[in-house]
């Protein structure tokens, strides 16, 4: 029992590794276009047309707790609807332990001991409960806006608030209890910022 808490914890600490950023924000409601922007040139922009077929990256990963801080080289692979995966390598030699996140499923594995864990999201309330799912972590890691799935993405835009603020594009959307306010370059139709901001504050 003690060590599926501990990788029930290790699943949130991965997790908020991913949404650092998330913080409060005032929300305010809009019911009209920005003048001198249409929903098809949103539609067009890379934040929202969609995302690489896949790709792999080396990434660092830092994990703070009380009183210590852990470092580590590491590498991320991402097939887009498929996986994600990351594998950590300290010091670039090795990969001691990896993580694949599936749509269903988180399995972690410890190399070097040869053990494995495998949590089904359905099965961690507080992911649930927080909206925290597997096609936001992958939209984070694609740099794009998550849209409702099987919803026509134009329809998608339209129940979206969207103001304009300078050069940046704000859209609003709600789901599951948790306002995203994702900011895009209206220049370069680039996410800039996403911002998450449950019910209950957090």
């Amino acid at each position: 029992m003690e060590r599926k808490n501990n990788i029930t914890t290790l699943l949130f600490l991965l997790v908020a590794l991913f949404f650092v950023g998330c913080k409060s924000t005032k929300t305010v409601q809009h019911s009209e276009m920005p003048t001198g922007i249409t929903l098809a040139e949103i539609e067009a922009m890379p934040a929202v047309k969609g995302a690489l077929p896949g790709y792999s990256a080396k990434m660092k990963l830092t994990l703070a707790s009380p009183g210590k801080t852990f470092s580590s080289q590491g590498t991320l692979r991402l097939k887009d609807g498929e996986g994600v995966q990351m594998g950590i390598t300290p010091l670039g030699l090795f990969e001691v332990a990896r993580v694949e996140f599936s749509p269903l499923y988180v399995l972690i594995m410890n190399r070097l001991k040869k053990e494995y864990s495998l949590v089904h999201y359905r099965n961690v309330a507080l992911l649930e409960q927080l909206g925290l799912n597997y096609t936001l972590l992958e939209s984070v890691l694609q740099n794009r806006v998550n849209l409702p799935a099987g919803v026509p993405v134009e329809k998608a835009l339209a129940a979206m608030d969207i103001t304009l603020v300078g050069d940046t594009l704000c859209l609003t959307n709600k789901a599951g209890g948790i306002t995203y306010d994702y900011y895009i370059a209206k220049s370069s139709g680039l996410l800039v910022k996403s911002v998450g901001k449950h019910g209950n504050g957090t």
